[in-house]
């Protein structure tokens, strides 16, 4: 965690400019490769070295993400902001984006030329389903975080608006999307919350974790 603190205001001064993004998450996966192999010393300074050795590519690959994004915006405009086509166009942003990561991966690892970081990206997202999944679930959990945050705000400046545009319905649609779709991933993960108090003490008695002076498990005393 100290290890990581200092790369994280290196990355968000990184992105400030908005097109280097790529590029700083590219340094970003340069250093914690570097950190999980116990090489990393001096984390801001290889932090901006991997920047400046990866700025050109990593700019060119998030230049062709913010395009694909313009694409899609696009197609959202001409359908009308029909409520199914937006799902599905954000849900093709993030598969656009979960591609450009594996793409900007590959970069901080090897000297690839784009055409190469693209190839190989597609390759390594095909090969490797379960890391692909697993990623997009670390990317979803989030933005379902986010979606909950957003619902009620959403729906209110729907029916704020729905006088003065037409559009403004999308909004409340939208909401209440949001609102669906963090009630399905509340349902999906709620019998993880079974019992988990009990399994938890359980499993920290069982590794020692907490134990008294006595030698004897924390929780036994309780």
């Amino acid at each position: 965690i100290f290890a990581v603190s200092p790369s994280n205001s290196s990355i968000k001064l990184a992105c400030v400019p908005v097109v280097t993004v790529g590029a700083a998450l590219s340094a970003m996966h340069s250093v914690l490769l570097k950190i999980y192999r116990e090489e990393e010393k001096r984390v801001p300074a290889d932090f901006w070295q991997a920047l400046k050795a990866n700025l050109k590519k990593g700019t060119a690959l998030w230049l062709l993400y913010l395009g694909f994004l313009a694409v899609l915006t696009g197609l959202g405009v001409a359908a009308g902001g029909q409520v199914y086509v937006v799902y599905g166009l954000l849900l093709a942003a993030v598969l656009g984006f979960l591609y450009l990561d594996w793409t900007l991966i590959l970069l901080s690892r090897y000297e690839y030329t784009l055409r190469e970081c693209l190839k190989y990206a597609l390759l390594a997202w095909l090969q490797y389903p379960g890391s692909t999944v697993v990623y997009l679930v670390s990317i979803v959990i989030p933005g379902l975080f986010c979606l909950t945050l957003e619902t009620m705000p959403l729906i209110l400046l729907g029916i704020l608006f729905s006088a003065f545009a037409d559009f403004s319905y999308t909004l409340v649609y939208l909401g209440i999307g949001c609102f669906g779709l963090s009630l399905v991933f509340q349902l999906i993960t709620l019998p993880v919350e079974f019992n988990a108090s009990r399994r938890a003490m359980q499993t920290i008695d069982e590794m020692g974790i907490l134990r008294d002076v006595d030698g004897q498990a924390f929780f036994e005393n309780i």
